[in-house]
């Protein structure tokens, strides 16, 4: 089932334009990628260049910063300074988006014939294809798409190209689907969303509570965090991981790790750079790729390697073109836990090729087995290169709060911290209060919450084995991966809803090395997990 671990490379959707390769064959492509072999050399060029002028290699991957007074180019050394061409030139030689070579996802892993339920048909949505001078030849999200081609007078014809390259939101339309069943009279257990089912720990609760009546909470706090959420959070990583960060300079409050994803692609990327994701992956990584014209290269992973990535597997070329490594452990869909070996790869890695290595942490806590899973920032020299991206709501249960940080090399943050303040502004106050208190607690709820979600893993995991369904192995997280047994995830997650009223995600929803599976989220009591298993297996039939 999936994608074997030797095709690296994962490209799709190729009737955008390029030329497919082979399958395994090193190539350059993703949903929010192609700008040709010029853009690759480019980049290749741009980025040894700026290495060798720096000593240290995460100043040259911060994204390129606009000074309008001078119309000059900065990077982190402010002294640096490069000419800039005037916006009304930057289109001026256009490359086509069909030079790309790309390579194509196995048959076996992706079946052609498969649409997503919840796309719109090709013959009621006009396909409005982006300039070639853009990162992105696709077609615009149904969401946005005009119903007649556009004109002077559409007024669809001022939205940006770059937001036209933008996947669609897979965990919106899972909620449309589940509201339109539901509407039709159907009884359906929702295991798509990774949606808490609990409430928060009571004491932050009371700190919420108590924050709000503080007059010092009703001014804007500070842009980078509170001093003492900031304070806490340095406090949690000091304890749980042996991390000493200091929190004026390394660290940074955001309204969850999805805000810290974005604001850090948009930091560290220019368009056509190059991002590496390990598949499967969180749908934001590629989607906040294709806002800043980004291009992406996914590597493969397998049940056979615990869905860890082989990252030395990866040509060396590659690396030198990239700009960005995403990791995500305890990783959401699959459940897999990063090693230390794995860490110590990554930052050997982005030393030698000067790439940022960024982990969303956003599961930290949320492990299963007897030892908690690691910080990538516990890695011996990982301050020298890298991110990671928390999140209070999975940890607390106060998703609907936004709460969370960033954390990392100081020059980096120093950047990071720039864009923050420029689009996300604030995190609330009362909210940094909450999550204070639960960063400085002793953490035995997250524990308790760990086991909890542990449990319910195992009594999905035994009650679809009695349907002749057998999950893949988790180690932390709040989701559970399955292979499907006809191959095809779209099929099978439409199957589920009609014939057992059981909602989940389709694997390719999470990037093309996803197909194949689906996520089961563990968000549910353990009874509601056990009847979404017996309705599963009573609608069986013969349909395996």
């Amino acid at each position: 089932m999936g994608v074997p671990p030797q095709a690296i490379v994962i490209a799709y959707r190729t009737s955008q334009g390029g030329k497919p390769g082979k399958p395994g064959e090193p190539g350059i492509l993703g949903d929010s990628s192609v700008r040709g072999m010029k853009a690759m050399t480019q980049a290749t060029a741009a980025k040894t260049t700026a290495s060798a002028q720096t000593t240290t290699s995460t100043p040259a991957n911060i994204a390129l910063a606009i000074d309008a007074a001078t119309a000059t180019a900065t990077v982190a050394d402010p002294a640096a300074t490069v000419p800039v061409m005037p916006a009304s030139d930057a289109s001026a030689a256009p490359v086509s988006a069909s030079a790309a070579p790309v390579a194509t996802v196995p048959a076996a892993s992706t079946p052609a014939t498969t649409v997503p339920a919840f796309a719109a048909p090709a013959s009621t949505v006009p396909a409005v294809t982006v300039p070639a001078s853009a990162a992105h030849a696709t077609t615009i999200p149904t969401a946005l798409a005009p119903a007649t081609t556009a004109t002077a007078q559409d007024i669809t014809a001022n939205i940006a190209d770059r937001v036209r390259g933008i996947p669609a939101n897979p965990f919106a339309a899972a909620n449309a689907r589940v509201a339109d069943y539901r509407a039709a009279g159907h009884d359906i257990i929702d295991l798509s969303q990774g949606n808490p089912d609990g409430k928060p720990p009571q004491f932050m609760i009371d700190a919420l509570a108590e924050a709000a009546q503080d007059p010092a909470d009703f001014k804007y706090p500070a842009f980078s965090g509170k001093p003492a959420f900031l304070k806490a959070a340095a406090g949690w990583y000091r304890r749980e991981f042996g991390v000493i960060l200091d929190p004026a300079t390394q660290l940074l409050a955001t309204a969850g790790a999805s805000v810290g994803i974005s604001v850090v692609i948009q930091t560290l990327v220019n368009a056509g750079d190059l991002v590496v994701l390990v598949g499967p992956y969180y749908p934001q990584y590629e989607g906040s790729t294709a806002v800043v014209q980004g291009r992406i290269y996914t590597i493969a992973t397998s049940p056979e390697r615990g869905f860890l990535p082989d990252l030395d597997a990866v040509p060396q070329e590659i690396w030198d073109q990239a700009k960005l490594l995403i990791l995500n452990y305890p990783n959401n869909p699959t459940g897999a836990v990063a090693t230390p070996g794995l860490f110590e790869t990554a930052v050997r890695i982005g030393k030698e090729h000067h790439v940022v290595i960024v982990n969303d942490f956003a599961y930290a806590g949320i492990g299963y087995d007897a030892q908690p899973p690691i910080s990538l920032l516990s890695t011996p020299g990982a301050l020298d290169v890298s991110l990671e991206l928390c999140s209070l709501s999975k940890m607390y249960m106060i998703a609907g709060w936004r709460g969370g940080f960033v954390a990392g090399n100081a020059q980096l943050m120093t950047a990071v911290k720039s864009v923050h303040a420029q689009t996300s502004l604030l995190v609330s106050s009362i909210v940094q209060d909450a999550g204070a208190a639960g960063l400085n607690s002793d953490q035995s709820t997250v524990r308790a919450l760990a086991n909890r979600y542990h449990r319910r893993y195992l009594a999905l995991r035994d009650g679809l084995a009695e349907a002749g369904l057998h999950l893949t192995d988790s180690h932390g997280g709040l989701f559970a991966w399955m292979p499907v047994p006809n191959g095809d995830d779209q099929a099978f997650a439409r199957w589920l809803i009609d014939k057992a009223g059981v909602a989940v995600i389709p694997g390719s929803d999470f990037g093309p090395t996803g197909a194949g599976y689906v996520r089961f989220s563990l968000l549910m009591p353990e009874e509601t997990l056990a009847q979404a298993a017996h309705r599963i297996r009573d609608a069986r039939g013969d349909a395996w």
